[in-house]
């Protein structure tokens, strides 16, 4: 029996004290100011589009601060102007999950993922072995750098290119953001959420539309609460090219990895925080807009008549059984879309670590 939407309710909040209690990195819940002098290292070469093998692009071009450190394209452009794979997803509270890759269940830590950006090479994405040479005399003699390092301790002479990826994942892992109306909700602010958002939630959590069973947790993301594959890798009836069962051939998910059937189509569940702010929506940015998935999973799956991808997504074998359809009216779109607005926490963009040091 699953349970209703005020149970879901109750069991969310008390999992969010107790996550306020045990967590040292917040004091009530308040994000402490943790920057270190490793962090700032990576906080400059996070925006620093020398870090690109011919100086274009940076971490933050795919992963801007303004849409929750995405990039609001269906899938990202490398260095080269090529698309890659997948949508770029939002870096905030990314030190939260056990995965990091939108079809790779192996990568299971932040440096592990970070090899993926920087060494691809179809596409070439920033192309740091290409170029490490000639970045590493840039950045010895980069007044800036020669600064950073100094206070960090660190022999700025003696850098390779781990150092990039040690330093840019200290940084990540200090993005985090737990300021929405939904928070201060929580914490005991009655107002914080308007009579519709409070309805809305209700149905967030309701065992009918059944969407805090892959968006649990106070990240609203499966992928922050374990680290079980099954639990955190769906297929949710996005494609069904020709009713054959299958995804587009070039990026057919988890499956591409396993080699295993069952797994096509699988994608990670990513976390809804900032969620209105990080459109397109999908591991490919194939919905454009918050109603489009609504509409996709209250058809238990998307319909796509067009070639090449033609098919109807809710027939598809390998998706998830909790993706059924649900029955859905105007007023609660309404109310469900207002809820998922009062995840939205901009705060950060008055905190200088957040924003481009370069500019500054």
């Amino acid at each position: 029996m699953g349970f209703d939407g005020i149970t879901l309710m109750k069991i969310n909040r008390f999992s969010y004290i107790l996550f306020c209690f045990f967590t040292l990195t917040f004091s009530g819940c308040e994000q402490s100011d943790l920057k270190s002098a490793t962090s700032e290292i990576g906080h400059h070469f996070f925006f620093d589009k020398r870090l690109s093998f011919n100086h274009t692009k940076s971490c933050a071009s795919c992963h801007a601060p303004s849409l929750a450190f995405s990039d609001g394209y269906r899938t990202s452009i490398s260095a080269e102007g090529k698309s890659v794979l997948h949508n770029a997803p939002s870096l905030l509270n990314i030190a939260a999950m056990h995965f990091f890759d939108w079809a790779n269940d192996s990568i299971q830590d932040l440096e592990t993922q970070m090899h993926r950006p920087l060494y691809n090479h179809n596409p070439i994405e920033l192309g740091l072995d290409i170029h490490w040479n000639e970045l590493k005399t840039l950045i010895i003699q980069d007044k800036t750098y020669q600064k950073l390092f100094k206070e960090a301790n660190i022999s700025i002479d003696s850098i390779g290119p781990e150092i990039v990826i040690h330093t840019i994942t200290a940084y990540l892992k200090q993005l985090n953001s737990l300021q929405s109306p939904y928070d201060s909700f929580l914490k005991g602010n009655q107002h914080a959420l308007r009579e519709e958002q409070q309805q809305g939630m209700k149905l967030f959590f309701s065992s009918r539309l059944k969407c805090s069973t892959c968006h649990g947790g106070i990240y609203f993301s499966n992928a922050t609460i374990n680290n079980k594959k099954d639990s955190v890798y769906f297929n949710i009836g996005l494609y069904n090219i020709k009713n054959q069962h299958s995804y587009p051939y070039e990026d057919f998910g988890l499956g591409m990895n396993t080699h295993l059937e069952k797994d096509n189509g699988r994608y990670k569940v990513p976390s809804l925080r900032n969620v209105m702010i990080t459109s397109p929506y999908m591991h490919d940015g194939s919905l454009a807009n918050i109603q489009d998935v609504i509409k996709h999973y209250a058809q238990g799956g998307s319909v796509d008549s067009l070639n090449p991808h033609i098919g109807n997504g809710k027939n598809n074998t390998y998706k998830h059984a909790n993706i059924q359809g649900f029955s859905i009216s105007d007023l609660e779109k309404k109310a469900l879309i207002s809820f998922l607005e009062s995840l939205t926490d901009t705060s950060y963009l008055h905190q200088n670590y957040f924003l481009n040091p370069w500019e500054n």
